[in-house]
């Protein structure tokens, strides 16, 4: 049976969908068979960060709703052995993804995958506590901006409410520069406020954004920012089932784990050691 982990943030523009398309990318390559699920109905865009947006036929509802078998609305991840993405429904109303519907579909889904990324809504509504209730992990991101770190303190304090009791935070768009200038919080201000498990640092890097919009995956690289996501991936693998692969498939996946791992490079974003945590080794200028 697969980890189902919601990836959330409050705050939109955090770069949330950019992580999970980056972490699916990861998984699939450590021998993880993935699943990433867009749950923004009416607004998906998961798709266009994952270069599938003109193969999407069926989408989540479809599933939810038995109009299609949920292999139906998986789409294959073109060269990327075991990566798959579910799109959100772009002509329906937020409230049809009812906690329901998305429990339904989430069934479905869970006997075909290792791990399954809910790349969840914005904000607090409906869709962030349903995919709260029904994951197994959460992962909250967030940037060094006040407005973003006060909202994922509210998204944290709701998944305790909801008895979510394995909570990662992810820090994206960390620019050095500015936690100098004290423009914004430092990844130790950020630490002390949420109180969470931080499992990684992501400097902003425009060529981030230039693979997004070139359907990319910057996870592809063992380098810079794709080594970070790579990293913040083989976290998350120590909780995997691999049970599904043959043991030739399972010996691969352990050894990218154990070279994803091994080497973490201090970036030095807090001004201070913070070298068990993922990070890019060169400083942003």
């Amino acid at each position: 049976m697969s980890v189902v982990i919601a990836v959330t943030s409050g705050k939109g523009g955090v770069g949330k969908t950019t992580l999970c398309a980056n972490l699916g990318y990861a998984l699939a390559s450590f021998g993880a068979k993935t699943i990433v699920v867009d749950l923004d109905t009416g607004l998906r865009n998961l798709d266009l960060h994952m270069g599938t947006d003109i193969q999407v036929i069926n989408n989540l509802m479809d599933i939810a709703e038995d109009r299609c078998e949920a292999e139906q609305a998986m789409v294959a991840i073109k060269n990327v052995s075991g990566l798959y993405m579910v799109a959100a429904a772009q002509t329906r109303s937020k409230s049809a993804l009812t906690k329901a519907k998305l429990s339904e579909a989430l069934s479905k889904l869970r006997p075909l995958a290792d791990v399954i990324l809910l790349d969840c809504p914005a904000g607090i509504d409906n869709g962030f506590i349903e995919a709260a209730v029904l994951a197994d992990r959460a992962l909250v991101v967030t940037t060094p901006d006040r407005t973003s770190v006060r909202d994922a303190d509210r998204v944290i304090g709701i998944l305790g409410s909801e008895q979510m009791h394995s909570i990662d935070l992810v820090v994206n768009m960390v620019q050095k520069k500015l936690i100098r200038k004290q423009a914004c919080m430092s990844v130790e201000e950020i630490e002390e406020t949420l109180h969470a498990n931080l499992i990684g640092v992501i400097p902003m890097e425009v060529k981030i954004a230039q693979d997004n919009n070139l359907g990319r995956f910057t996870s592809r690289s063992k380098h810079g920012n794709g080594k970070i996501f790579r990293k913040i991936a083989a976290f998350l693998m120590k909780d995997v089932d691999l049970g599904g692969l043959t043991s030739k498939d399972k010996e691969a996946g352990k050894t990218a784990l154990k070279n994803s791992e091994i080497n973490t490079d201090n970036a030095d974003v807090n001004e201070k050691d913070t070298s068990d945590i993922p990070k890019q080794e060169e400083e942003n200028k």
